[in-house]
Protein backbone atom coordinates (compact mmCIF):
# COMPACT_ATOMS: atom_id res chain seq x y z
CA UNK A 1 0.00 0.00 0.00
CA UNK A 2 1.39 3.37 -0.99
CA UNK A 3 1.85 6.22 1.47
CA UNK A 4 -0.96 8.18 -0.21
CA UNK A 5 -3.36 5.26 0.16
CA UNK A 6 -2.37 4.79 3.79
CA UNK A 7 -2.96 8.49 4.44
CA UNK A 8 -6.41 8.29 2.81
CA UNK A 9 -7.36 5.21 4.80
CA UNK A 10 -6.15 6.85 8.01
CA UNK A 11 -8.16 10.00 7.28
CA UNK A 12 -11.26 7.97 6.45
CA UNK A 13 -10.95 6.02 9.68
CA UNK A 14 -10.56 9.18 11.74
CA UNK A 15 -13.55 10.76 10.01
CA UNK A 16 -15.67 7.69 10.73
CA UNK A 17 -14.65 7.72 14.39
CA UNK A 18 -15.41 11.45 14.59
CA UNK A 19 -18.86 11.05 13.04
CA UNK A 20 -19.68 8.08 15.25
CA UNK A 21 -18.52 9.93 18.37
CA UNK A 22 -20.57 12.99 17.40
CA UNK A 23 -23.69 10.89 16.80
CA UNK A 24 -23.31 9.11 20.15
CA UNK A 25 -22.72 12.43 21.95
CA UNK A 26 -25.81 14.03 20.39
CA UNK A 27 -27.88 10.94 21.23
CA UNK A 28 -26.75 11.03 24.87
CA UNK A 29 -27.32 14.80 25.08
CA UNK A 30 -30.80 14.47 23.58
CA UNK A 31 -32.00 11.81 25.99
CA UNK A 32 -30.28 13.45 28.95
CA UNK A 33 -32.28 16.63 28.33
CA UNK A 34 -35.53 14.68 27.86
CA UNK A 35 -35.03 12.82 31.13
CA UNK A 36 -33.64 15.67 33.24
CA UNK A 37 -35.75 18.52 31.79
CA UNK A 38 -39.06 17.03 30.59
CA UNK A 39 -40.45 20.50 29.77
CA UNK A 40 -38.21 20.46 26.69
CA UNK A 41 -39.33 17.02 25.50
CA UNK A 42 -41.13 17.49 22.14
CA UNK A 43 -43.46 14.64 23.11
CA UNK A 44 -44.86 16.87 25.84
CA UNK A 45 -45.58 19.86 23.61
CA UNK A 46 -49.06 20.94 22.50
CA UNK A 47 -50.61 18.62 19.91
CA UNK A 48 -53.21 19.92 17.44
CA UNK A 49 -55.46 17.48 15.66
CA UNK A 50 -58.63 17.45 13.61
CA UNK A 51 -61.45 16.62 16.00
CA UNK A 52 -63.74 14.07 14.30
CA UNK A 53 -66.92 15.48 15.81
CA UNK A 54 -66.07 19.17 15.45
CA UNK A 55 -64.66 18.75 11.95
CA UNK A 56 -61.95 21.28 12.74
CA UNK A 57 -58.60 21.55 14.51
CA UNK A 58 -58.62 21.45 18.32
CA UNK A 59 -56.27 20.44 21.10
CA UNK A 60 -55.84 16.81 22.05
CA UNK A 61 -58.75 16.16 24.46
CA UNK A 62 -57.99 15.39 28.08
CA UNK A 63 -54.28 16.21 27.93
CA UNK A 64 -51.89 18.59 29.65
CA UNK A 65 -48.94 19.81 27.61
CA UNK A 66 -46.55 22.73 27.42
CA UNK A 67 -45.92 25.65 25.12
CA UNK A 68 -42.29 26.63 25.21
CA UNK A 69 -40.43 29.13 23.03
CA UNK A 70 -36.73 28.68 22.43
CA UNK A 71 -36.25 32.46 22.63
CA UNK A 72 -37.20 32.17 26.29
CA UNK A 73 -40.31 34.34 25.84
CA UNK A 74 -42.63 31.79 27.41
CA UNK A 75 -42.89 28.35 28.97
CA UNK A 76 -46.47 27.69 30.05
CA UNK A 77 -48.75 24.80 30.87
CA UNK A 78 -51.70 24.13 28.55
CA UNK A 79 -54.56 21.90 29.71
CA UNK A 80 -57.22 20.73 27.25
CA UNK A 81 -60.56 19.55 28.59
CA UNK A 82 -62.44 16.51 27.31
CA UNK A 83 -63.86 18.51 24.40
CA UNK A 84 -60.47 19.76 23.14
CA UNK A 85 -60.81 23.32 24.50
CA UNK A 86 -58.35 25.09 26.77
CA UNK A 87 -60.98 25.78 29.41
CA UNK A 88 -61.53 24.40 32.90
CA UNK A 89 -65.25 24.92 32.39
CA UNK A 90 -67.37 22.47 30.43
CA UNK A 91 -69.10 24.16 27.51
CA UNK A 92 -71.87 21.55 27.64
CA UNK A 93 -73.21 23.41 30.69
CA UNK A 94 -73.30 26.78 28.91
CA UNK A 95 -76.50 28.86 28.90
CA UNK A 96 -77.68 31.80 26.82
CA UNK A 97 -76.84 34.16 29.69
CA UNK A 98 -73.16 33.19 29.52
CA UNK A 99 -70.46 34.68 27.30
CA UNK A 100 -68.43 32.74 24.76
CA UNK A 101 -65.04 33.73 23.33
CA UNK A 102 -64.02 32.47 19.88
CA UNK A 103 -60.76 33.26 18.14
CA UNK A 104 -57.28 32.10 17.26
CA UNK A 105 -53.97 32.23 19.13
CA UNK A 106 -54.65 35.60 20.80
CA UNK A 107 -57.90 34.41 22.38
CA UNK A 108 -56.41 30.98 23.04
CA UNK A 109 -53.67 32.59 25.11
CA UNK A 110 -50.64 31.59 23.05
CA UNK A 111 -47.65 31.70 25.38
CA UNK A 112 -49.54 32.93 28.46
CA UNK A 113 -51.00 31.12 31.44
CA UNK A 114 -54.69 30.30 31.21
CA UNK A 115 -55.62 32.67 34.03
CA UNK A 116 -53.98 35.60 32.19
CA UNK A 117 -56.06 35.38 28.99
CA UNK A 118 -58.47 38.21 28.28
CA UNK A 119 -61.43 35.81 28.55
CA UNK A 120 -60.43 34.89 32.11
CA UNK A 121 -59.87 38.54 32.99
CA UNK A 122 -63.28 39.37 31.48
CA UNK A 123 -64.91 36.69 33.64
CA UNK A 124 -63.37 38.14 36.79
CA UNK A 125 -64.35 41.72 35.91
CA UNK A 126 -67.92 40.90 34.86
CA UNK A 127 -68.53 38.19 37.45
CA UNK A 128 -70.08 36.09 34.69
CA UNK A 129 -69.21 32.75 33.16
CA UNK A 130 -67.06 33.12 30.06
CA UNK A 131 -66.35 30.02 27.99
CA UNK A 132 -63.20 30.01 25.85
CA UNK A 133 -63.60 28.12 22.56
CA UNK A 134 -60.47 29.49 20.91
CA UNK A 135 -58.09 27.38 18.85
CA UNK A 136 -55.47 27.94 16.16
CA UNK A 137 -57.97 28.66 13.39
CA UNK A 138 -59.53 31.26 11.09
CA UNK A 139 -63.18 32.14 10.39
CA UNK A 140 -63.74 28.86 8.54
CA UNK A 141 -62.79 27.07 11.73
CA UNK A 142 -64.65 29.45 14.04
CA UNK A 143 -67.91 28.72 12.20
CA UNK A 144 -67.54 25.00 12.93
CA UNK A 145 -67.08 25.60 16.65
CA UNK A 146 -70.65 26.86 17.07
CA UNK A 147 -72.49 23.70 15.94
CA UNK A 148 -69.93 21.55 17.74
CA UNK A 149 -70.52 23.35 21.04
CA UNK A 150 -74.28 23.29 20.48
CA UNK A 151 -74.14 19.54 19.89
CA UNK A 152 -72.51 19.24 23.32
CA UNK A 153 -75.41 21.12 24.91
CA UNK A 154 -74.27 24.75 24.85
CA UNK A 155 -76.86 27.48 24.34
CA UNK A 156 -75.15 30.52 22.88
CA UNK A 157 -75.64 33.95 24.35
CA UNK A 158 -73.19 36.80 23.89
CA UNK A 159 -70.29 35.82 21.62
CA UNK A 160 -66.98 37.71 21.51
CA UNK A 161 -65.09 36.90 18.31
CA UNK A 162 -61.43 37.86 18.41
CA UNK A 163 -60.53 38.82 14.83
CA UNK A 164 -56.80 38.70 14.16
CA UNK A 165 -56.02 41.26 11.45
CA UNK A 166 -52.84 39.39 10.51
CA UNK A 167 -54.42 36.25 9.11
CA UNK A 168 -58.18 36.23 9.78
CA UNK A 169 -58.93 38.85 7.12
CA UNK A 170 -58.63 37.06 3.80
CA UNK A 171 -60.46 36.09 0.62
CA UNK A 172 -62.27 33.07 1.96
CA UNK A 173 -63.18 30.41 -0.58
CA UNK A 174 -66.37 28.38 -0.45
CA UNK A 175 -64.38 25.49 0.95
CA UNK A 176 -60.96 26.27 2.37
CA UNK A 177 -58.54 23.87 4.00
CA UNK A 178 -57.69 25.13 7.48
CA UNK A 179 -54.10 25.73 8.47
CA UNK A 180 -52.61 26.04 11.92
CA UNK A 181 -51.03 29.31 12.98
CA UNK A 182 -48.45 27.44 15.00
CA UNK A 183 -45.05 26.97 13.29
CA UNK A 184 -45.51 25.12 9.99
CA UNK A 185 -42.79 23.62 7.85
CA UNK A 186 -42.82 25.36 4.45
CA UNK A 187 -43.22 22.98 1.49
CA UNK A 188 -40.12 22.06 -0.47
CA UNK A 189 -40.15 22.14 -4.25
CA UNK A 190 -37.80 19.18 -4.57
CA UNK A 191 -35.67 16.88 -2.47
CA UNK A 192 -32.71 19.28 -2.46
CA UNK A 193 -34.65 22.47 -1.75
CA UNK A 194 -34.31 22.46 2.05
CA UNK A 195 -34.24 25.90 3.65
CA UNK A 196 -32.73 26.90 6.97
CA UNK A 197 -36.25 27.48 8.31
CA UNK A 198 -37.23 23.94 7.32
CA UNK A 199 -34.33 22.51 9.31
CA UNK A 200 -35.03 24.78 12.29
CA UNK A 201 -38.72 23.83 12.38
CA UNK A 202 -37.85 20.14 12.16
CA UNK A 203 -35.42 20.42 15.07
CA UNK A 204 -37.91 22.42 17.14
CA UNK A 205 -40.49 19.66 16.64
CA UNK A 206 -38.16 16.74 17.25
CA UNK A 207 -35.21 17.71 19.47
CA UNK A 208 -35.21 18.61 23.16
CA UNK A 209 -31.45 19.26 23.02
CA UNK A 210 -31.84 21.77 20.18
CA UNK A 211 -34.64 23.57 22.03
CA UNK A 212 -32.57 23.88 25.21
CA UNK A 213 -29.41 24.86 23.34
CA UNK A 214 -31.07 27.61 21.28
CA UNK A 215 -32.89 28.96 24.32
CA UNK A 216 -29.57 29.19 26.17
CA UNK A 217 -27.91 30.93 23.22
CA UNK A 218 -30.74 33.47 23.05
CA UNK A 219 -29.81 34.64 26.54
CA UNK A 220 -26.32 35.61 25.31
CA UNK A 221 -27.17 39.05 23.96
CA UNK A 222 -23.98 39.71 21.93
CA UNK A 223 -24.39 36.36 20.18
CA UNK A 224 -28.13 36.93 19.71
CA UNK A 225 -27.50 40.31 18.07
CA UNK A 226 -24.94 38.72 15.74
CA UNK A 227 -27.33 35.91 14.73
CA UNK A 228 -30.05 38.50 14.06
CA UNK A 229 -27.66 40.55 11.93
CA UNK A 230 -26.79 37.58 9.71
CA UNK A 231 -30.42 36.51 9.40
CA UNK A 232 -30.32 33.25 11.36
CA UNK A 233 -32.74 34.63 13.98
CA UNK A 234 -35.86 36.42 12.77
CA UNK A 235 -37.46 38.79 15.26
CA UNK A 236 -41.22 39.34 15.40
CA UNK A 237 -40.89 42.83 13.94
CA UNK A 238 -39.16 41.43 10.86
CA UNK A 239 -42.05 39.13 10.00
CA UNK A 240 -44.13 40.96 7.45
CA UNK A 241 -47.85 40.25 7.59
CA UNK A 242 -48.92 42.68 4.88
CA UNK A 243 -52.17 44.60 4.58
CA UNK A 244 -55.43 42.93 3.50
CA UNK A 245 -56.90 44.18 0.24
CA UNK A 246 -60.43 45.53 -0.15
CA UNK A 247 -61.80 42.24 -1.46
CA UNK A 248 -60.45 40.37 1.57
CA UNK A 249 -61.98 42.94 3.90
CA UNK A 250 -65.33 42.76 2.09
CA UNK A 251 -65.46 38.95 2.13
CA UNK A 252 -64.47 38.81 5.80
CA UNK A 253 -67.07 41.44 6.71
CA UNK A 254 -69.76 39.41 4.95
CA UNK A 255 -68.80 36.30 6.91
CA UNK A 256 -68.93 38.23 10.18
CA UNK A 257 -72.30 39.75 9.26
CA UNK A 258 -73.69 36.26 8.67
CA UNK A 259 -72.52 35.19 12.12
CA UNK A 260 -73.99 38.34 13.65
CA UNK A 261 -77.40 37.44 12.25
CA UNK A 262 -77.27 34.11 14.07
CA UNK A 263 -75.61 35.14 17.34
CA UNK A 264 -75.26 38.17 19.61
CA UNK A 265 -71.84 38.95 18.22
CA UNK A 266 -69.16 41.40 19.35
CA UNK A 267 -66.01 41.56 17.20
CA UNK A 268 -62.75 42.30 19.01
CA UNK A 269 -60.13 43.53 16.53
CA UNK A 270 -56.56 42.38 17.13
CA UNK A 271 -54.35 44.75 15.08
CA UNK A 272 -51.57 43.49 12.84
CA UNK A 273 -47.97 44.33 13.62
Amino acid sequence: MTGLAQTGASFGGKAAVFLLSTAVSVFIAEWSVRLALPDYDPAGQVVWQTHPRAGTVLGQPGTTARQIKNSGDYNVSVRFNRHGFRDRQDVSTGHDKDMYVVGDSFAFGWGVEESERFSNVLARLSNERVFNLAASLNIDGYEKLFPYAESLGAKFGHVVLSLNMIDDVRRYAVEEVETLTSPVVPPTRNGLDISLMTVKNFLLRESAFYLLMTQSLNHLQPLRRFLISVGIIKTINEISSGLPDRDAISVTADRLAALDRRYDLTVLLIPSR
